[in-house]
Protein backbone atom coordinates (compact mmCIF):
# COMPACT_ATOMS: atom_id res chain seq x y z
CA UNK A 1 0.00 0.00 0.00
CA UNK A 2 1.45 3.38 -0.99
CA UNK A 3 0.35 6.81 0.24
CA UNK A 4 0.28 9.71 -2.21
CA UNK A 5 0.36 13.33 -1.01
CA UNK A 6 -1.23 16.15 -2.97
CA UNK A 7 -2.71 19.56 -2.38
CA UNK A 8 -6.12 17.96 -1.89
CA UNK A 9 -5.02 15.62 0.85
CA UNK A 10 -3.62 12.16 1.33
CA UNK A 11 -4.80 9.34 -0.92
CA UNK A 12 -4.19 5.67 -0.39
CA UNK A 13 -3.19 3.69 -3.46
CA UNK A 14 -3.02 -0.11 -3.47
CA UNK A 15 -0.39 -1.57 -5.77
CA UNK A 16 -1.23 -4.61 -7.87
CA UNK A 17 0.25 -7.91 -6.81
CA UNK A 18 1.73 -10.44 -9.18
CA UNK A 19 -1.28 -12.73 -8.66
CA UNK A 20 -3.64 -9.97 -9.79
CA UNK A 21 -1.57 -9.31 -12.90
CA UNK A 22 -1.48 -13.02 -13.63
CA UNK A 23 -5.26 -13.28 -13.29
CA UNK A 24 -5.74 -10.38 -15.68
CA UNK A 25 -3.28 -11.85 -18.14
CA UNK A 26 -5.00 -15.24 -18.05
CA UNK A 27 -8.41 -13.67 -18.56
CA UNK A 28 -7.09 -11.57 -21.44
CA UNK A 29 -5.60 -14.65 -23.12
CA UNK A 30 -8.86 -16.57 -22.73
CA UNK A 31 -10.81 -13.61 -24.08
CA UNK A 32 -8.68 -13.20 -27.21
CA UNK A 33 -8.25 -16.92 -27.97
CA UNK A 34 -10.51 -19.20 -29.92
CA UNK A 35 -11.67 -21.70 -27.33
CA UNK A 36 -13.45 -24.98 -27.97
CA UNK A 37 -16.78 -25.75 -26.32
CA UNK A 38 -18.54 -29.11 -26.34
CA UNK A 39 -22.32 -29.40 -26.33
CA UNK A 40 -24.39 -32.55 -25.95
CA UNK A 41 -27.49 -32.30 -28.16
CA UNK A 42 -29.23 -35.32 -26.69
CA UNK A 43 -32.83 -34.47 -25.84
CA UNK A 44 -32.50 -30.84 -26.95
CA UNK A 45 -34.78 -28.88 -29.26
CA UNK A 46 -32.90 -27.93 -32.46
CA UNK A 47 -34.15 -24.34 -32.49
CA UNK A 48 -33.39 -23.51 -28.88
CA UNK A 49 -30.07 -25.32 -29.04
CA UNK A 50 -29.16 -23.27 -32.11
CA UNK A 51 -29.71 -20.05 -30.12
CA UNK A 52 -26.97 -20.99 -27.65
CA UNK A 53 -24.65 -22.23 -30.40
CA UNK A 54 -25.05 -19.03 -32.43
CA UNK A 55 -24.21 -16.92 -29.38
CA UNK A 56 -20.87 -18.74 -29.00
CA UNK A 57 -20.08 -18.69 -32.73
CA UNK A 58 -20.62 -14.92 -32.80
CA UNK A 59 -18.68 -14.29 -29.58
CA UNK A 60 -21.61 -12.76 -27.70
CA UNK A 61 -20.36 -14.36 -24.47
CA UNK A 62 -17.16 -12.26 -24.61
CA UNK A 63 -16.68 -8.66 -23.46
CA UNK A 64 -14.99 -7.93 -26.81
CA UNK A 65 -18.07 -8.81 -28.90
CA UNK A 66 -18.37 -6.89 -32.14
CA UNK A 67 -21.06 -7.73 -34.67
CA UNK A 68 -18.76 -6.79 -37.55
CA UNK A 69 -15.82 -8.94 -36.40
CA UNK A 70 -15.35 -12.70 -36.45
CA UNK A 71 -14.45 -13.12 -32.79
CA UNK A 72 -16.40 -16.23 -31.79
CA UNK A 73 -15.27 -19.62 -30.55
CA UNK A 74 -15.46 -23.19 -31.82
CA UNK A 75 -18.41 -25.40 -30.92
CA UNK A 76 -18.39 -29.21 -31.01
CA UNK A 77 -21.87 -30.73 -30.91
CA UNK A 78 -22.27 -34.46 -30.28
CA UNK A 79 -25.31 -36.75 -30.34
CA UNK A 80 -27.12 -34.72 -32.98
CA UNK A 81 -29.06 -37.85 -33.94
CA UNK A 82 -30.84 -37.61 -30.57
CA UNK A 83 -32.32 -34.12 -30.99
CA UNK A 84 -36.06 -33.89 -30.43
CA UNK A 85 -38.86 -31.88 -31.98
CA UNK A 86 -41.98 -31.08 -30.02
CA UNK A 87 -45.39 -32.23 -31.15
CA UNK A 88 -45.72 -33.60 -34.68
CA UNK A 89 -42.96 -31.46 -36.21
CA UNK A 90 -41.01 -34.49 -37.39
CA UNK A 91 -43.78 -35.07 -39.95
CA UNK A 92 -45.20 -31.55 -40.35
CA UNK A 93 -41.96 -29.61 -40.78
CA UNK A 94 -40.77 -29.41 -44.38
CA UNK A 95 -37.42 -28.31 -45.79
CA UNK A 96 -37.75 -26.77 -49.23
CA UNK A 97 -35.29 -26.10 -52.03
CA UNK A 98 -35.66 -25.26 -55.70
CA UNK A 99 -33.60 -26.31 -58.70
CA UNK A 100 -34.36 -22.99 -60.49
CA UNK A 101 -36.12 -24.92 -63.28
CA UNK A 102 -39.89 -25.00 -63.78
CA UNK A 103 -41.44 -27.55 -61.45
CA UNK A 104 -38.18 -27.84 -59.54
CA UNK A 105 -39.56 -27.42 -56.01
CA UNK A 106 -38.28 -30.16 -53.70
CA UNK A 107 -39.73 -30.79 -50.25
CA UNK A 108 -38.28 -33.08 -47.60
CA UNK A 109 -39.87 -34.00 -44.28
CA UNK A 110 -37.82 -33.42 -41.16
CA UNK A 111 -37.83 -37.09 -40.17
CA UNK A 112 -36.68 -38.16 -43.64
CA UNK A 113 -33.83 -35.64 -43.64
CA UNK A 114 -32.83 -36.60 -40.11
CA UNK A 115 -32.66 -40.28 -41.04
CA UNK A 116 -30.49 -39.58 -44.09
CA UNK A 117 -28.31 -36.86 -42.53
CA UNK A 118 -28.41 -36.84 -38.68
CA UNK A 119 -26.54 -33.51 -38.48
CA UNK A 120 -28.43 -31.60 -41.18
CA UNK A 121 -31.43 -30.49 -39.10
CA UNK A 122 -29.28 -28.74 -36.50
CA UNK A 123 -26.96 -27.33 -39.15
CA UNK A 124 -29.85 -25.69 -40.98
CA UNK A 125 -31.22 -24.32 -37.71
CA UNK A 126 -27.89 -22.67 -36.86
CA UNK A 127 -27.43 -21.37 -40.41
CA UNK A 128 -30.85 -19.79 -40.37
CA UNK A 129 -30.23 -18.01 -37.05
CA UNK A 130 -26.84 -16.52 -37.88
CA UNK A 131 -26.83 -13.02 -39.42
CA UNK A 132 -27.01 -13.14 -43.21
CA UNK A 133 -23.71 -11.49 -44.03
CA UNK A 134 -20.20 -12.35 -45.19
CA UNK A 135 -19.26 -13.70 -41.77
CA UNK A 136 -21.86 -16.47 -41.73
CA UNK A 137 -19.83 -19.04 -43.67
CA UNK A 138 -16.71 -18.27 -41.64
CA UNK A 139 -18.64 -18.79 -38.41
CA UNK A 140 -20.16 -22.02 -39.67
CA UNK A 141 -16.65 -23.36 -40.32
CA UNK A 142 -16.16 -23.40 -36.54
CA UNK A 143 -19.26 -25.52 -35.99
CA UNK A 144 -18.44 -29.23 -35.77
CA UNK A 145 -21.43 -31.58 -35.73
CA UNK A 146 -21.30 -35.31 -35.00
CA UNK A 147 -24.18 -37.76 -34.99
CA UNK A 148 -22.75 -39.82 -32.13
CA UNK A 149 -20.56 -39.30 -29.09
CA UNK A 150 -17.21 -39.91 -30.83
CA UNK A 151 -15.37 -36.88 -32.18
CA UNK A 152 -11.70 -36.01 -32.89
CA UNK A 153 -11.68 -32.76 -30.89
CA UNK A 154 -11.69 -34.07 -27.31
CA UNK A 155 -8.13 -32.89 -26.65
CA UNK A 156 -8.94 -29.36 -27.78
CA UNK A 157 -12.16 -28.92 -25.78
CA UNK A 158 -11.84 -26.16 -23.17
CA UNK A 159 -15.19 -26.68 -21.42
CA UNK A 160 -18.26 -28.86 -21.78
CA UNK A 161 -21.48 -26.89 -21.74
CA UNK A 162 -24.18 -28.43 -19.56
CA UNK A 163 -27.33 -27.02 -21.11
CA UNK A 164 -30.33 -26.63 -18.81
CA UNK A 165 -33.72 -28.10 -19.51
CA UNK A 166 -34.81 -25.57 -22.10
CA UNK A 167 -38.50 -26.12 -21.34
CA UNK A 168 -38.01 -24.63 -17.88
CA UNK A 169 -35.87 -21.58 -18.70
CA UNK A 170 -35.67 -18.77 -21.22
CA UNK A 171 -31.90 -18.42 -20.89
CA UNK A 172 -30.19 -18.32 -24.29
CA UNK A 173 -26.56 -18.49 -23.09
CA UNK A 174 -25.77 -21.09 -20.40
CA UNK A 175 -24.50 -19.49 -17.16
CA UNK A 176 -21.28 -21.51 -17.08
CA UNK A 177 -20.19 -19.75 -20.28
CA UNK A 178 -20.61 -16.30 -18.78
CA UNK A 179 -19.08 -17.23 -15.45
CA UNK A 180 -16.77 -20.27 -15.72
CA UNK A 181 -16.45 -22.24 -12.50
CA UNK A 182 -12.77 -22.96 -13.10
CA UNK A 183 -10.50 -21.03 -10.73
CA UNK A 184 -7.47 -19.09 -11.94
CA UNK A 185 -4.96 -21.72 -10.83
CA UNK A 186 -6.67 -24.34 -12.99
CA UNK A 187 -6.80 -21.86 -15.87
CA UNK A 188 -3.06 -21.22 -15.54
CA UNK A 189 -2.39 -24.96 -15.85
CA UNK A 190 -4.77 -25.18 -18.79
CA UNK A 191 -3.05 -22.33 -20.62
CA UNK A 192 0.23 -24.22 -20.46
CA UNK A 193 -1.28 -27.17 -22.33
CA UNK A 194 -2.17 -27.55 -25.99
CA UNK A 195 -2.24 -25.04 -28.81
CA UNK A 196 -4.01 -21.69 -28.79
CA UNK A 197 -5.29 -19.78 -31.80
CA UNK A 198 -5.63 -16.03 -31.37
CA UNK A 199 -8.68 -14.26 -32.72
CA UNK A 200 -6.57 -11.37 -34.00
CA UNK A 201 -5.02 -11.63 -37.45
CA UNK A 202 -1.53 -12.32 -36.14
CA UNK A 203 0.61 -15.41 -35.91
CA UNK A 204 -1.01 -17.96 -33.57
CA UNK A 205 0.63 -18.80 -30.28
CA UNK A 206 1.60 -22.45 -30.08
CA UNK A 207 3.54 -24.56 -27.65
CA UNK A 208 6.34 -26.78 -28.86
CA UNK A 209 5.58 -30.37 -28.09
Amino acid sequence: VARCFSSQGTHTHTTQTSDTRMDRGARALLTHSRLWYKVDAKGQRPGRLAVSICAILQGKHKPTYDGGADAGDNVVVVNTKHVEFSGAKWKDKLYRKHTAFPGGLRETQANKMHDDHPTKVLELAVRGMLPKNKLRNRRLERLHLYAGEANPHEDAVFAEIQLPQLEDTKMAIPPNILRPSTDMHELEDLLNEGDWELVADIAPISKDK
